[in-house]
């Protein structure tokens, strides 16, 4: 025997204005809806999660990192991985300067991209930025003294 005077589904968020409370699968943060019923809509999407945590890159931890984020972050190995092994794998895209040794030119580039160049990982591509001669920047490293350049294209 179902209630008569139970509300409906429009007017839950009227009923009970109190947080669900319940603990999200992949994080065990509570969920941010109030009161509702499972059954008829689902708990806060864990890619949407509002929780904050401690961003794991030293050089960028005043920056905030939702829950939601570092999940999203981390689709393509969602199914090994618990919050606490996504923070341990965790790639910083805060956008960061790169002065290219070549030429001396400045690009941007992801914070782990930045630190993997420091460390010898990875290099950047040559560098294809014209300069005011029409030569491609990196051809300009085969002068030594690059003020006497211009003198040469006169």
């Amino acid at each position: 025997m179902k209630p008569t005077n139970f509300p409906l589904e429009s007017a839950w968020s009227k009923f009970c204005t109190k947080p669900c409370g319940e603990k999200l699968d992949w994080c065990r943060h509570p969920c941010r809806l109030s009161c509702h019923a499972p059954d008829h809509l689902a708990h806060t999407p864990p890619d949407v999660c509002p929780e904050l945590l401690q961003r794991p890159c030293e050089d960028h931890r005043d920056v905030q990192l939702s829950c939601g984020e570092l999940r999203a972050s981390m689709r393509e190995n969602l199914s090994r991985l618990d919050p606490k092994t996504a923070l341990a794998a965790f790639k910083c895209e805060q956008t960061v300067d790169q002065r290219r040794p070549e030429c001396d030119h400045v690009v941007q580039v992801s914070c782990h991209v930045h630190k993997e160049i420091v460390k010898g990982f990875r290099a950047l591509p040559a560098c294809v930025e014209k300069v005011r001669t029409g030569l491609l920047a990196f051809r300009l490293t085969i002068f030594p003294d690059p003020p006497a350049i211009p003198d040469l294209f006169r």
